[in-house]
């Protein structure tokens, strides 16, 4: 688990130096109980522990965003969501708030 989304955190951060916004959805379910070579169950992590897991190792580039609503967990993503795309359209050009 650690090495994937390492890997897919490396990459991504070869290609850009700032994510403006980062939706983690995704997830799957085993039909049966299954470990990571870590010990957690195979569900547990990769629905939880992964992403989890991805957004911390993207924090600097997440920090570089163009628009910074927070500092704190998002409570709300589709409030936080609205929020931003409203916010771009009435402030127009890049700035913090």
């Amino acid at each position: 688990m650690r090495k994937a989304f390492g890997s897919s955190a490396r990459d991504i951060s070869a290609l850009t130096d700032r994510i403006d916004v980062l939706v983690n959805n995704a997830g799957g379910m085993a039909k049966s109980k299954v470990l990571t070579v870590e010990g957690y169950e195979e569900n547990f992590a990769g629905n939880h522990l992964g992403p989890f897991l991805l957004t911390t190792r993207l924090l600097p580039l997440l920090r570089h965003a163009r628009y910074v609503l927070s500092e704190n967990p998002v409570t709300g993503l589709a409030f936080g969501l609205f929020a931003m795309f409203l916010l771009a359209a009435i402030l127009g050009p890049a700035r913090d708030l």
